[in-house]
């Protein structure tokens, strides 16, 4: 597999693009004792670049929310900008030289997880739609369940952070990157900009975009996005659902009690506005 830029693996520019926790103590400038947690990373830091902060670190180190955190959390202008939940998970952060941006989405979903736990507590009540009636349904679920997602055997990831995978329709080669926080939120303002001039949004081929590295060792940008434009609907949602698989990242599934009688197992939606701010 051929050797990739930090560009490459970190962030693809968008302008060419159309845990059970350990706890300890640290102690603050007023000589208060403030809890930590050590937070068990799901890529175990071995696909960061070489130079990154994380490289080859299994975990990184939070203290636990303070009233301050609760207040930026909670402040009208940041959640109208989309930024409280980042800044928190920002500032609480023991080693100020990680960037959450530079986090791979499995790596931050981790510590979006252990933050929650911190700040309310492990029980999470949320309406899902139960899988064996179609009804919605309000099960708890104990975050405490939530572990590391086990990788698959097959699965080779190169020590660059990427993967390769055949499609099954076109028989192409496409290599594949994980997200990382710029890429997320790189995704979420050019929505946002379509949003704004009422352009039809593209959700699924944005994100192959920002996801595929090469395809058939080609990387000129404007011969992927061409592709992706183009490509057949089975091949796009067989690289989405080999993604999901490959990468690293929490297992979320659990077993729901339904009103129906039934267990299901669903994903605990970690992306809901009630993970921190519950109604």
């Amino acid at each position: 597999m051929s050797i990739r830029n930090n560009q490459d693996r970190i962030g693809v520019d968008p302008k060419e693009i159309t845990a059970d926790p350990v706890v300890s103590q640290e102690k603050n400038d007023i000589g208060y004792i403030q809890p930590t947690e050590v937070v068990e990373l799901p890529t175990k830091g071995r696909y960061y670049p070489k130079d990154h902060i994380l490289y080859n670190s299994e975990t990184l180190e939070i203290r636990y929310m303070t009233t301050k955190d609760e207040e930026i959390l909670n402040s009208k202008s940041l959640l109208q900008k989309g930024l409280a939940l980042d800044k928190m998970l920002q500032g609480i952060l023991i080693n100020k030289d990680i960037k959450l941006d530079d986090l791979y989405l499995g790596d931050k979903n981790a510590l979006i997880l252990a933050a929650r736990i911190t700040y309310h507590d492990a029980e999470y009540q949320v309406s899902v739609i139960c899988p064996s009636c179609g009804e919605k349904s309000t099960p708890t679920f104990n975050l405490n369940n939530i572990k590391v997602k086990e990788t698959d055997e097959d699965v080779l990831i190169s020590e660059n952070g990427t993967f390769e995978i055949i499609l099954p329709k076109s028989k192409k080669k496409v290599e594949l990157r994980m997200l990382t926080g710029h890429d997320e939120k790189a995704l979420k303002v050019a929505s946002e900009k379509k949003k704004k001039h009422n352009l039809p949004e593209n959700p699924i081929s944005e994100q192959l975009k920002y996801i595929i590295l090469s395809i058939d060792d080609n990387q000129d940008r404007s011969y992927i996005n061409k592709v992706v434009d183009n490509m057949l609907a089975f091949d796009a949602k067989y690289i989405r659902n080999e993604y999901a698989r490959i990468i690293p990242n929490l297992d979320l599934a659990q077993e729901m009690d339904c009103n129906c009688g039934s267990q299901p197992q669903v994903d605990v939606p970690l992306n809901r506005t009630e993970f921190f701010w519950p109604k």
